[in-house]
């Protein structure tokens, strides 16, 4: 866990490629899902129902610096091209084939929310039993915002 205490469950975690205080364009984070259990990404196999992931569409993101609103515009299922974990770019025309990328290999999108060239993106990632070797994931759009509170968005 995150004091070095063994824990069943785990802990979440960012992906050591990605910078820790989220300034990468991709910021990728993984977590355990547990049936049964509630924490970490327990909720995220709920998305696979369109109404759900419709439903279900933020969350926030608070580290001791700057709190993120996150406005989920992409989620997957099944067994995950690798390339959807990439974490740098060098160009904005690289970043922006790979968010094609990930639009296309979605298994819904939220069209509401607009990716700009300077937005960076979280994406949690978890387990998913169906799938076999497969992932859940989650894309979502940061926007600093140091005053957001979790009825913000209820």
């Amino acid at each position: 866990d995150i004091y070095g205490n063994y824990s069943e469950f785990g802990s979440i975690f960012m992906d050591c490629k990605n910078n820790p205080h989220f300034s990468d364009r991709n910021n990728v984070i993984y977590g355990h899902s547990v049936f049964g259990w509630s924490g970490m990404f327990t909720g995220i196999h709920q998305l696979t129902q369109e109404t759900n992931f419709d439903a279900n569409n933020k969350f926030i993101i608070y580290t001791p610096n700057q709190n993120y609103r996150c406005e989920v515009f992409a989620f997957f299922g099944g067994v995950p091209d690798m390339e959807l974990y990439k974490t740098e770019f060098n160009t904005r025309k690289e970043f922006n084939e790979w968010l094609q990328k990930v639009e296309t290999s979605a298994t819904y999108l939220n069209d509401s929310v607009h990716i700009g060239n300077k937005d960076k993106i979280v994406m949690l990632s978890t387990c998913s039993s169906r799938h076999g070797n497969g992932r859940y994931l989650v894309f979502a759009k940061m926007v600093p915002d140091n005053d957001i509170t979790s009825k913000d968005i209820q």
